[in-house]
């Protein structure tokens, strides 16, 4: 889930130095392959993509199976919005090789990360969540069936699990339980635990948290959907089993429209839940995201909108200021807005045994914490403009921070 990183202009930035030293040796030697691969990898750091990819693009053409251009066009193809062009070049450079690092310059810790393959979504967003210039990554990419006493690694201090969860990765989630169990090394949040954010095995893990509604969720097979086989009453709500963002996720009134809903969304089995109406009496429905690092509850972000499908992207906070205000004192006084179910927050943390873990909730009419998601692999970042939202500016670094401290904490 690496961002691309876009610095600011900086002509005392030892990137830029490092730039303009690659283009005076091109100027000498313009086959020199460590220049050209230099120059690429600072132009894609700087965050000039349209000149980063060019030059990827170019190396490609001499060396097809270049491990770091690959992966650098993974990155890329990913952040315009190519998932097909960007797990092709995944592929092509996990199969070349496996630890891909980024070293800091300034260097206080060192980090082992353990990755699966798949897009952003699929691992804990590490790129943005540490600083590049004090904590070097090392990015080891885990697939089923590996040897794990056969791989060869970098030194580090500590390891942070950062497989999330997913059908596709529990096969990838094994594997890394055991390259823990081989190696004898503990990890930030646990592979054993991530599968427990599983969306059917969650509620059974917050069972008995009475302020949290954890509505149920249903795995039905494609063949055996049908209202007859849906558990609970309509108005239901429907996802394919691994979308994300909302792809395919719809609700449906009536068997009706359940039938249609299967006719026109092939999938192989689907999570089904009741439909909970979470609206507020100014009839808006809001969605908090809240970062819990260690025990300690961090508010990242609230989207205001009026449809019940919320998403930050599709909601209006661009063009609402009121809703931006809101979200303002969500994240300058979260305590305010939860109230007594911060509590419930940390126990939600406690029982899934993670170490880090985002959480997607509401506050339902009843005043509990409606739970819909919790996963260590939520999107966190700060790259809002600061000129609309410059409150995220001052409040989303205690998140950074609060990583470096958890890392620290675990070092070996």
């Amino acid at each position: 889930m690496s961002p691309i990183v876009c610095l600011a202009v900086n002509t005392d930035d030892p990137l830029h130095h490092a730039l303009a030293a690659f283009e005076r040796a091109l100027l000498i030697d313009p086959a020199n392959k460590f220049a050209r691969s230099g120059r690429a990898n600072v132009l894609f750091r700087l965050g000039h993509l349209d000149e980063a990819e060019r030059a990827f693009l170019h190396l490609l053409q001499d060396e097809p199976d270049d491990a770091g251009a690959n992966i650098a066009m993974f990155e890329i193809a990913h952040y315009r919005g190519d998932l097909e062009r960007a797990l092709f070049h995944q592929a092509r450079a996990i199969a070349k090789q496996r630890v891909f690092s980024r070293i800091a310059r300034n260097q206080r810790r060192r980090v082992l990360a353990l990755f699966g393959a798949g897009d952003w979504q699929a691992n804990t967003p590490l790129d943005f969540l540490i600083d590049e210039r004090t904590t070097t990554l090392h990015k080891l990419y885990l697939l089923p069936g590996d040897a794990p006493g056969d791989l060869q690694l970098p030194e580090f201090d500590v390891v942070f699990n950062a497989i999330g969860e997913s059908e596709a990765a529990t096969a990838t989630l094994h594997t890394a339980s055991d390259f823990l169990r081989e190696r004898n090394v503990r990890c930030i949040n646990r592979p054993e635990a991530v599968l427990n954010t599983n969306r059917v095995r969650i509620v059974e893990k917050l069972a008995g948290l009475d302020s949290c509604h954890a509505p149920a969720v249903v795995r039905i097979e494609r063949d055996a959907l049908d209202a007859r086989t849906v558990p609970v009453a309509f108005p239901i709500v429907i996802r394919p089993i691994g979308s994300h963002g909302g792809r395919a996720f719809e609700r449906c009134e009536d068997p009706a429209a359940l039938g249609a809903y299967r006719d026109a969304t092939p999938a192989d089995a689907y999570f089904v839940s009741p439909f909970i109406d979470y609206r507020n009496d100014d009839g808006y429905f809001r969605k908090y995201r809240i970062i819990i690092v260690d025990g300690e509850v961090f508010p990242y972000h609230l989207a205001i909108s009026p449809n019940w499908m919320v998403h930050y992207y599709n909601a209006p906070m661009t063009e609402q200021a009121w809703m931006r205000e809101e979200e303002e004192r969500f994240l300058a006084d979260c305590p305010t807005v939860f109230g007594q179910l911060m509590d419930t927050l940390r126990a939600i943390a406690r029982r899934l045994e993670l170490d880090y873990v985002g959480v997607d909730c509401s506050i339902d009419r009843d005043g509990r914490l409606l739970l819909f998601e919790a996963d260590p692999a939520m999107i966190v970042h700060l790259r809002d403009p600061e000129e609309l939202f410059p409150y995220k500016h001052r409040y989303v670094p205690r998140i950074f921070s609060a990583v470096e401290r958890l890392l620290d904490a675990h070092r070996a």
